[in-house]
């Protein structure tokens, strides 16, 4: 392709899914209770993707169904919907091991979202982050989730999370 050339760039789910969306990749939706990308997420069912890491805010119906379709392995939220005495998916994926969760707090999730898209290694979060069950309780990231770096200003240490980069988002 030529410099400035225009190319049409629209294609259906089958072919989004069959080009961008690979085994064991990492996979972000960029919804937050509403704009599920449901066709998106029936495709990659229909097309068997296994072994996804997905990064979402709200982990709702989506989720769910790639649980149910074997192909998500792990879920990187800061929400999940339950509707009152009805178990999801989710809750059966995680008492039978089939899943793995890292849960963020809406703020250091998007920081992380954040450092990853502005190219940086590292982005501050609120250092109050550290007396939660979101710092102590950790999953699969392990102590990737949050890092600590000391101040320039006042040699306080401050609260970090590293940057993400997802494979793809829908």
């Amino acid at each position: 392709m030529v410099e400035g050339e225009v190319y049409d760039k629209v294609m259906d789910a089958r072919e989004a899914v069959k080009r961008f969306i690979g085994d064991g990749q990492e996979l972000a939706s960029g919804n937050f209770l509403h704009a599920i990308p449901y066709a998106l997420i029936h495709e990659i069912i229909r097309q068997k993707k296994r072994n996804l890491t997905f990064w979402l805010l709200s982990a709702i119906d989506e989720v769910d169904l790639l649980l149910a379709g074997g192909c998500v392995r792990r879920v990187v939220t800061s929400y999940t919907h339950r509707a009152f005495g009805l178990p999801t998916e989710l809750d059966r994926a995680l008492k039978e091991g089939r899943v793995e969760v890292e849960d963020y707090t809406n703020f250091t999730l998007l920081a992380r979202f954040k450092a990853g898209a502005m190219g940086y290694p590292f982005m501050p979060v609120l250092n109050g982050v550290k007396w939660t069950d979101i710092y102590k309780v950790r999953s699969f990231l392990g102590k990737e989730k949050f890092g600590e770096v000391e101040c320039p200003f006042t040699g306080e240490k401050v609260l970090v999370v590293p940057p993400v980069n997802p494979d793809v988002a829908i």
